[in-house]
């Protein structure tokens, strides 16, 4: 193309008129419908504090009060205008805001705390609306520049539209032809296998052949419990199963109660080296063990899973850590959240609005609000209990779902899959190992009241199963870890 035909395309650009400055979407009056229902109502706020976050607030003394707000329902304050106005005069924002004046404005709106979550997600949706518009300003101002790579930049601006998209607080609902679509999909496969053949899997492999085979996995949108008494390993194999998962490309959130991050990382670095966790403690190392130690360092250093440590955690807060996890994983780790660990259930704090509820009804109340979480994200839940010690003098009996954890006969009831883990003393003499039953009282997708034989290693924290055929299976394949396996079978490649 020559200099005249040149500046003449140029000039047929130039008379595309610009595009109008575009004031950013807010919606104001659902802004004050929210703020005035979690003033009034002491049960409006835990209905949004697992999505809704001051930033999401257009105007910035609507964010300062949100933000006044949730931080004082963390500390376990009321929430009120006094102690919101007292909570901002301390920090010199209460001007800022337009004063108490202001306060007693937004009381005099149209208050409907039972709407709050619709008005909430609307403050959230403009969010998601100014979001997306900054988005499309930074594309078009980057691909008015020097484009170096064209399809990286088309991947990276799919990737930013997609993770806008994935923090939606009301899940899509599958019609009823999709799922009748996928459930004949799921029959075409092959039957299930015989007897001492690896397991068909419908959710994520423990790398437990019994249990895998009485499962199907650990399915998505499903609570599993694990119940042990103090001592027999249910931390443990929380762990294994959440390193497990993570070393497949899947997204863990593990939130322990108990131990602390380091005491965990310990455990998972034993496990993961092979190198006696005593041995780590009293440091008697050779070269060999410092780098096995090394190696399996790299390993959980490259994995996406996070531990949250945080003391007196409410289920409401969990909720909220576990959608922002979602959101980081997706942006930084380039991950699905695929498994949360809640370590254990019974030591939660009570949620506000239950304080002065029964135990039973507050750890219910806990363990009912975890297995929502799991169906709204489609992830799966293990929920780590404590189980009832024996009865001195008694003859041992197997324990059922409803008897036996302790405290509230609800985490078995809100449970798909119950796991008791029953010691069964040292495999022999000078043998580090120790027998251990996985008891499966409960399971949704198959059998139940079954029993699987499984070998704990304490030094190392590691569970194996001795009647694995052939050594352990497979990871799942990426389809599965993307869009579920529909049943697949693995490929032998392991992980060990």
């Amino acid at each position: 193309m020559n200099a005249h035909a040149t500046q003449q395309a140029a000039s047929h650009l130039r008379v595309v008129p610009d595009a109008p400055s575009l004031a950013p979407p807010g919606d104001l009056a659902a802004e004050i419908a929210v703020l005035s229902a979690v003033i009034l109502d002491r049960e409006a706020l835990p209905k949004i504090i697992d999505f809704l976050r001051p930033e999401h607030f257009i105007s910035e003394a609507h964010r300062r009060i949100f933000e006044a707000a949730v931080d004082l329902f963390h500390s376990k304050q009321p929430v009120d205008t006094t102690t919101i106005g007292s909570w901002l005069l301390a920090r010199k924002r209460l001007e800022q805001v337009g004063g108490q004046r202001y306060m007693g404005e937004i009381l005099d709106g149209t208050p409907a705390p039972k709407n709050v979550r619709a008005h909430a997600i609307a403050v959230h949706d403009m969010w998601r609306r100014r979001q997306m518009m900054a988005l499309c300003q930074r594309l078009a101002i980057g691909c008015a520049g020097v484009v170096a790579d064209v399809q990286r930049m088309c991947d990276d601006a799919t990737r930013s539209v997609a993770a806008i998209g994935a923090q939606s607080p009301v899940r899509p609902i599958e019609s009823n032809e999709d799922a009748l679509t996928r459930i004949l999909k799921d029959t075409e496969e092959d039957p299930a296998p015989a007897s001492g053949a690896k397991p068909r899997l419908t959710g994520y492999p423990t790398g437990l052949y019994g249990i895998d085979r009485i499962l199907g996995g650990l399915r998505r949108s499903a609570k599993t419990t694990i119940a042990a008494t103090t001592g027999v390993g249910k931390t443990a194999l929380a762990m294994q199963l959440a390193v497990r998962l993570a070393k497949q490309g899947v997204g863990v959130l593990f939130f322990s109660t108990e131990l602390k991050r380091e005491e965990l990382l310990r455990r998972a670095l034993a496990s993961e080296s092979r190198v006696s966790a005593n041995r780590l403690r009293d440091r008697r190392l050779s070269d060999r063990h410092r780098q096995a130690l090394r190696d399996g360092a790299a390993t959980l250093k490259a994995i996406p899973w996070r531990i949250d440590e945080t003391p007196r955690l409410t289920i409401e807060e969990i909720c909220a850590a576990t959608k922002a996890a979602r959101e980081e994983m997706l942006l930084v780790d380039r991950v699905p959240l695929g498994m949360v660990v809640v370590d254990y259930i019974q030591r939660l704090e009570p949620s506000r609005h239950m304080m002065n509820r029964e135990k039973h009804e507050q750890i219910g109340h806990a363990s009912r609000a975890f297995k929502q979480l799991c169906q709204e994200l489609d992830i799966v839940g293990l929920e780590l209990a404590q189980a009832k010690d024996a009865v001195p003098g008694r003859k041992a009996e197997k324990p059922k779902p409803g008897t036996g954890i302790a405290d509230s006969s609800k985490i078995a009831k809100e449970s798909d899959d119950i796991i008791f883990l029953l010691d069964e003393g040292p495999v022999a003499q000078n043998d580090p190992r120790r027998g251990v039953e996985a008891w499966i009282p409960k399971n949704r997708a198959g059998v139940k009241d079954v029993g699987v034989s499984l070998l704990y290693t304490g030094d190392l924290y590691t569970f194996t199963d001795p009647n694995t055929p052939g050594g352990d299976f497979a990871n799942p394949s990426r389809q599965y870890v993307d869009q579920g396996s529909g049943g697949a079978v693995f490929d032998d490649e392991g992980d060990r």
